[in-house]
């Protein structure tokens, strides 16, 4: 990745530290508090991963570490100084929220090109500096071919992307970013987390991605920011919030076993079977098995044992083999129970 490095800013340097903060909104009738007395800080190359369930105030706490909401009480600061005012800073800080966007006859070019507008002079004349940005930026996002679109052209991903394209023109050591890989399909959902943790590691920025996106998460995050019905935020590294039920407490998981990242399912078949063979292709076979209401077991009565010719995979039941899991399957359904 060809970025420019946050210039004398050294990795894990403090970019943004909360003191005593309370996010919420003032109503008539009392204030509604979303978040309260919170201490958390913001490291220099670091992706947090903010997580918590539907509607517990993760985009609210996104505007008011950008500026864009006032807390109830408390302070934010940025570079150890106080600097809270009611709007963004947009040398400091830039920001991609889920609001829909209005101007949708824009050019993606004109869209990407704005996060440049706050460094321009009087005159708004856009500089071949500026130019290089965005150029980067595009490329970096994977948009080049989308430059000269209108919004209204774009399908909800690819304006997804270009929203992402000017956060990085803007060229700030923070990013807060509110779910920007919805709308996404799965390929470039892994391709924009990956992107985003390279971007912290390899130019110092500091980025903050709120998402519901659990499995990428937790194999790409720093450091998670998980929000409970408490009012607070519990941070750590994601395998410890994993290992000490964190993860478990707060989404209270149905049918989801977040120590192997599986469905849990029902051996409803009543039926055991012992599987042989490795890698992936075993884990494959076993996911297929217990879907299908199996319990895989060892020293079972039935025995399925995984070949591989050739790299080509073939299953073995008894003396009968298949070329595929599904005929696997099938032959395993007439089996006496």
């Amino acid at each position: 990745m060809n970025s420019t490095k946050t210039s004398g800013i050294p990795a894990g340097s403090v970019l943004l530290r909360t003191e005593n903060l309370s996010v919420g909104f003032h109503k008539p009738d009392g204030d509604l508090v979303l978040f309260d007395d919170l201490n958390l800080e913001l490291q220099a190359g670091q992706l947090v991963c903010f997580m918590g369930t539907n509607g517990i105030g993760k985009s609210s706490l996104i505007k008011t570490l950008a500026g864009l909401l006032e807390p109830l009480s408390g302070n934010r600061k940025l570079f150890d100084t106080d600097s809270f005012r009611k709007g963004p800073e947009p040398a400091f800080i830039s920001v991609v929220l889920t609001d829909n966007v209005s101007a949708l006859n824009m050019s993606v070019y004109d869209l990407v090109m704005l996060g440049r507008y706050p460094f321009l002079n009087w005159s708004m004349t856009i500089r071949e500096a500026d130019q290089a940005i965005f150029q980067q930026a595009i490329k970096t996002i994977r948009i080049e071919h989308l430059v000269n679109k209108r919004l209204f052209e774009l399908s909800d991903g690819q304006l997804q992307m270009a929203m992402l394209a000017r956060a990085l023109t803007q060229d700030t050591p923070i990013l807060l970013l509110d779910e920007p890989t919805a709308h996404l399909d799965l390929n470039n959902r892994v391709e924009i987390m990956n992107l985003l943790r390279g971007l912290a590691h390899e130019t110092g920025k500091a980025i903050v991605v709120a998402t519901h996106e659990l499995d990428l998460a937790l194999q790409t995050a720093d450091l998670i920011w998980l929000a409970g019905n408490t009012k607070k935020i519990i941070t750590g590294i994601p395998e410890d919030l994993v290992l000490d039920g964190s993860f478990d407490s707060i989404f209270q998981f149905k049918g989801f076993d977040l120590k192997t990242g599986k469905v849990q399912h029902v051996p409803w078949r009543n039926v055991s079977v012992e599987l042989k063979g490795d890698g992936h292709v075993l884990l494959w076979t076993k996911n297929a098995l217990e879907r299908n209401g199996y319990q895989v077991v060892p020293q079972a009565p039935i025995q399925v044992v995984i070949h591989l010719n050739d790299g080509n995979p073939n299953w073995q039941l008894g003396d009968k083999k298949f070329s595929s899991l599904n005929r696997l399957l099938e032959a395993m359904g007439s089996l006496p129970t």
